[in-house]
């Protein structure tokens, strides 16, 4: 899952996706992909992006633009950079050209590594699935598409976040769509079971959102948290405070205050919810473990660390 702050200057990707070992735990469908053990880590720590990936691996942007990733990953040829953005999901990722064109690697199943033409403002991947903001402020997915959440709606967008089987966009207008699975009022819906499977929008106004596993979170534009969806585990009880970046992950939520430091709620049994102390500029959540950028440009990461994902070093 990804999530992006309406911010061309600041284009740090965003959040998601859940394995366990090489078994998908945010749904029943599962992709059959080689795994390949990444150390591909630059001599300098300073990264321009962290994105904490859906599986057991996370990825960044060197200071040159290029790719480098830490943990497991799905097998793929990684492109040539430079990029300006960058997005990791669970068997795919993708990244944004400093044109706009995009370019993603990994699994093949279901077209999910076969983003569409043109020019894009930013770019989050999903579960199996991934979605984008075009330059005219339209919304573009592709990927699995079981409960919608290939069709996002119409209307002019300014930032997306992709969760495992649903996504949410912030509009230009500062409401917030959510559509795809819409189970546990992940999108938003009041109505269910049985839940619509139909884009539903909050008006807000916000300045972001997040789509985690079966919960969203969204940025009021007074810097206090709005969430929606399961509450078990309090991943929809934000704590009291202003925040200026959201991400949402398995059954977890953090958020970044507005003095840089990190808050983290919900489920936590693998440490997620014990970020580093520091002053960072953005963060983002995947599986068991989350990742953020520190404003020397370093990369901290917590949580789950079975396969290296949360070890940048």
């Amino acid at each position: 899952m990804s999530r992006f702050v309406d911010d061309p200057q600041r284009r740090a990707p965003r959040d998601s996706g859940r394995v366990d070992g090489a078994r998908a735990t945010w749904s029943n469908h599962s992709v059959i992909t080689l795994l390949l053990v990444l150390s591909c880590s630059s001599s300098d720590p300073r990264l321009l992006a962290v994105d904490a990936g859906m599986s057991v691996h996370s990825c960044g942007l060197d200071g040159d633009g290029e790719v480098v990733c830490w943990g497991m990953a799905p097998a793929g040829e990684v492109p040539v950079g430079p990029f300006t953005a960058i997005s990791a999901g669970q068997v795919h990722t993708c990244a944004l050209r400093p044109e706009g064109q995009l370019a993603c690697w990994g699994a093949t199943d279901y077209g999910m590594s076969s983003p569409p033409e043109g020019a894009f403002l930013s770019v989050s991947v999903g579960y199996h699935f991934a979605c984008a903001v075009s330059l005219d402020r339209r919304l573009a997915c592709w990927g699995y598409d079981d409960h919608g959440q290939g069709r996002p709606p119409t209307g002019a967008f300014s930032s997306v976040s992709t969760g495992t089987t649903h996504a949410c966009a912030r509009g230009t207008d500062g409401a917030v769509t959510c559509w795809g699975q819409a189970d546990d009022g992940r999108t938003g819906a009041l109505e269910g079971p049985p839940w619509p499977e139909r884009p539903i929008s909050r008006r807000g106004p916000y300045l972001q959102v997040a789509a985690g596993f079966k919960h969203s979170c969204a940025l009021r534009t007074d810097g206090t948290v709005d969430c929606w969806g399961r509450s078990t585990l309090g991943r929809t009880t934000p704590p009291p405070g202003k925040f200026q970046d959201l991400a949402a992950g398995y059954q977890f939520t953090c958020g970044l205050r507005q003095d840089g430091s990190i808050a983290c709620w919900g489920g936590g049994d693998k440490g997620q919810l014990e970020p580093p102390g520091g002053v960072f500029v953005s963060l983002s959540a995947g599986d068991y473990h989350a990742c953020a950028l520190g404003q020397d440009g370093v990369a901290e990461c917590w949580g789950w660390d079975l396969m290296g994902q949360s070890s940048p070093d």
